[in-house]
């Protein structure tokens, strides 16, 4: 495979690309993943793929992203992903583009400057759409169709309800405008995760942007290029930003459930759109008319610092809902279906001739037709015929199947803690840490445990898996062995976190014993012909048979050996 950090062709078996260390399983992101697993991801982390070289190809891939075909199962989600790093070439680009068209036709100029600057926001957010179920072409489509409709929809309710409305007091008017709009996309596509509602957010919010600065640049007849700076300038912390935070609000508060209102129930969804009113009533001058003051440009930068860091806050969130998903799906990967046992067919075949005699041979497993009474010891007595393998041959008795134990289902399996006290099933995927959003919590002041320290899970066979989640101190089998982070690793009597005082043992209920197999075995009375079918253990239990219908013995150690053979 090709490194997706430095383009190094290397074999995926290793792991690791041996030239820049690179993990396989994340396409480089280990270290951020684990983090993330932790809660500890920092803002810069986000941005560290900005100014890197990327192999060629790697923006082709990630444009087609989002179709049927190219979207991620849950459980490579993460190795498909890479950090954002298109918007700043873009942006880039944006900006030569735009100084020199400004030779040509300033009011043109003015246009497409308006675009870029909100645009290059919505592609960085379009980039951090790890779950890549949204493409490109659809991001557009919200960009130019979401703009339109949430300018327009303002204008109604402008004209209708607030005709002389002031200008802190639109955030009341555009704000809801465009939440409406992205709860109507929403509904139409159905996000799972956080990120999708937070990306369709951006998407109208920059389109609300885009064409609400046109008109501001040429709403005095010709382009005004200081409002184009400073509004291109502040695009990072304006509609785009503040459309994105009530999105992510709304898609979070959906639970990944593909239809519903749940999110009219959350409160993180109320919080969201209420955090973009304040600071779009802000920026509008709304706590200046109400304070008497003039904070000036510094209250505008001091938002846009407060609205990436919320819009960072729910980031998090979109990648603990992200990364817990990609955990279930691995999970759900490992769990193995009890073996199902191969049906062996009752086919008929020929018997060999003995003495021009020559019987269908009944399946191995077929009832005895002729039993013999139990307890009866025939007295020895030479054979009247007789027994040799080139006259008689015994049919091979294909190898039967033992049925297994009964497996042990999951929820059987019995995690138990001394230290915390606890004991219960392992009858899902279990998280182990301080954070109070694990399945199994410890005290916020236990020592060497870290917040998201481990995960333990059941496969239907009764295997035990554990991976550590890149904790500090590590997670351990009982025999002291240190699990590799990030994999899920197989441990059979159970394991500790930090030290042996907080060990896990695990109780698996004892399997039902395998019932005792009968092995049948067909065979001809050398003397008469008539076919017999006993149990091989009665055979071996006494030493002669005695056929039922000519009333001969038979050596049953010469039918055993012939059955060997």
């Amino acid at each position: 495979m090709r490194c997706e950090k430095c383009g190094f062709d290397f074999d995926a078996s290793l792991g690791r690309c041996p030239k820049c260390s690179a993990s396989v399983e994340f396409s480089g992101n280990t270290m951020f993943f684990q983090k993330a697993k932790e809660s500890h991801v920092s803002f810069w982390s986000i941005f560290s793929g900005t100014f890197k070289k990327h192999p060629s190809g790697t923006a082709a891939k990630t444009f087609i992203a989002g179709t049927p075909e190219t979207t991620p199962p849950p459980d490579k989600m993460l190795t498909a992903w890479q950090k954002p790093w298109l918007y700043s070439r873009f942006l880039l680009a944006g900006i030569i583009f735009v100084l020199a068209f400004s030779f040509l036709s300033i009011a043109a100029a003015g246009v497409f400057g308006s675009l870029i600057f909100p645009f290059a926001v919505l592609m960085f957010i379009w980039e951090m759409n790890i779950p890549r179920d949204i493409s490109f072409v659809k991001v557009i489509l919200y960009f130019v169709s979401g703009g339109i409709l949430s300018v327009v929809f303002s204008i109604l309710i402008y004209s209708v309800f607030f005709p002389d409305v002031e200008a802190p007091f639109a955030a009341f008017v555009e704000e809801p405008a465009k939440l409406l709009i992205t709860l109507a996309f929403l509904h139409r596509i159905k996000p799972k995760y956080g990120f999708g509602g937070m990306l369709i957010g951006a998407a109208v919010g920059a389109g609300f942007a885009a064409f609400e600065t046109i008109t501001y640049v040429h709403s005095d007849g010709y382009v005004r290029l200081d409002i184009l700076i400073l509004r291109s300038v502040l695009a990072i912390g304006g509609h785009v930003t503040w459309a994105a935070i009530a999105g992510a609000g709304a898609a979070l508060g959906r639970k990944g459930k593909s239809s519903g209102f749940d999110y009219l129930k959350f409160p993180l969804f109320y919080g969201c759109f209420a955090a973009d009113v304040f600071m779009h009533f802000t920026w509008n001058g709304g706590l200046d008319a109400l304070f008497g003051i003039d904070a000036g440009l510094m209250k505008n930068v001091i938002l846009c610092v407060v609205a990436v860091a919320l819009l960072f806050v729910l980031t998090n969130l979109c990648l603990k809902q992200v990364v817990r998903a990609y955990d279930d799906a691995r999970a759900q990967a490992l769990n193995m279906a009890p073996a199902a046992f191969s049906h062996v067919p009752e086919q008929a075949s020929a018997m060999p001739s003995f003495h021009g005699y020559t019987a269908p041979m009944a399946p191995i497993n077929a009832p005895v037709s002729q039993p013999i009474n139990e307890g009866y010891t025939a007295p020895m007595a030479p054979l009247d015929a007789s027994f040799s393998q080139q006259d008689y041959t015994m049919p091979a008795a294909p190898a039967q199947p033992k049925p297994a134990a009964e497996p042990v289902r999951p929820e059987a399996v019995m995690l138990k803690c001394d230290y915390l006290k606890l004991e219960r099933p392992i009858d899902k995927v279990l998280h182990i840490g301080r954070d109070t959003s694990s399945d199994i919590v410890f005290p916020a002041d236990t020592a060497g445990v870290s917040r998201k320290h481990c995960a333990v899970m059941a496969s239907e066979n009764g295997l035990v898996y554990v991976m550590d989640l890149g904790s500090s101190v590590g997670t351990f089998a009982l025999d002291g062995r240190r699990l590799v982070p990030n994999e899920w690793v197989p441990v059979d009597n159970g394991f500790y976190v930090a030290s042996e005082t907080f060990s896990f043992t695990l109780q698996k209920p004892q399997a039902n014993p395998s019932p005792a197999v009968s092995q049948p075995v067909s065979f001809f009375c050398p003397s008469c012909g008539n076919k017999l079918t006993l149990d091989r253990s009665s055979l071996e239990a006494a030493q002669v048979t005695v056929c039922p219908s000519c009333g001969k013995s038979i050596q049953n150690n010469q039918i055993l050996s012939a059955f060997q053979k």
